[in-house]
């Protein structure tokens, strides 16, 4: 029974060396209470769950042979084995060879070896003591107040204030131009045509504008002088080109002259006409 009352739990630990000559099973009739039985294979492997502060004794028999083969697998064995006893559990190592160092890989996972016979190894967890200290004790918290207040204080009392304004230029209290300028000064360039749904008035005056402007264009006759049309006649000119059948333009401005017309358009060079007048081309006459 332990300490508190309750049936011991036990890890037993054996190979397939000492399950066939049998000594395993004669370990195994000799503990009491909960046993635990596991080949020592599964747990250098990593394949049993890991408990922890669980058995109160556990037991490791293995053949001499298994001892040597698994020299660097035997600190898993007794790291998973430490970590599984409770405060002040036992382990015991049976069949131990002789001159071997099972008890300084025993000492280095964290068990205390109390017994070293000619084949047996016992060893204890230790307990926690009571009267041990804490790691790690609170420090008092100091106080930042002073040192926020330092932190902040750019100034004394003393230092006279600066009136923010008298730092500005004149260039930043100038009202700044908008993106969309309905009117500009005298004989100074537009900056931008008006945007797409403007709101500020610029669109009605292009469109006045547009309205009032003047073409200049050529008379029908072959001598005829420059004539200035208003935009409404040049849009009915436009107009009646693009309505007329014998109109043969691609563009529909081709009876205004040269300045309507392409550099591949056949009435090149020849003097401006009405719209739906035939044109006679004359195939001899010279190059323009």
């Amino acid at each position: 029974m332990t300490t508190n009352g309750t049936s011991p739990r036990t890890l037993a630990v054996g190979s397939l060396g000492t399950a066939s000559d049998e000594s395993y099973y004669s370990l195994l009739s000799g503990l009491e209470g909960a046993v635990d039985k596991y080949m020592v294979d599964r747990i250098v492997e990593s394949a049993v769950e890991q408990q922890k502060d669980y058995y109160d004794r556990a037991h490791v028999i293995l053949t001499s042979g298994d001892y040597d083969s698994l020299t660097n697998s035997l600190p898993t064995l007794f790291a998973f084995i430490a970590l599984a006893l409770v405060p002040g559990g036992e382990l015991s190592v049976h069949n131990v060879p002789s001159g071997s160092a099972l008890s300084k890989l025993i000492s280095d996972a964290g068990l205390d070896v109390s017994q070293t016979d000619t084949s047996i190894i016992t060893a204890k967890k230790s307990s926690p003591s009571k009267e041990q200290k804490p790691t790690s004790v609170a420090l008092p918290k100091r106080s930042t107040k002073s040192n926020k207040a330092a932190i902040w204080a750019f100034s004394s009392p003393s230092t006279p204030t600066i009136d923010a304004t008298s730092l500005l230029q004149p260039s930043d209290l100038a009202r700044p131009v908008p993106t969309c300028e309905p009117f500009v000064a005298d004989g100074a360039p537009r900056r931008k045509k008006a945007c797409k749904g403007c709101t500020c008035g610029l669109a009605e005056i292009e469109a006045e504008e547009a309205k009032q402007g003047k073409t200049v264009m050529l008379s029908a006759q072959v001598d005829g002088e420059a004539v200035v049309v208003g935009d409404e006649e040049r849009q009915r000119l436009i107009k009646a080109a693009a309505m007329s059948k014998k109109a043969t333009s691609s563009c529909g401005s081709c009876f205004l002259g040269d300045a309507f017309r392409c550099a591949s358009c056949p009435y090149l060079g020849l003097p401006a006409f009405k719209p739906g007048e035939q044109v006679v081309i004359d195939v001899g006459m010279d190059d323009i």
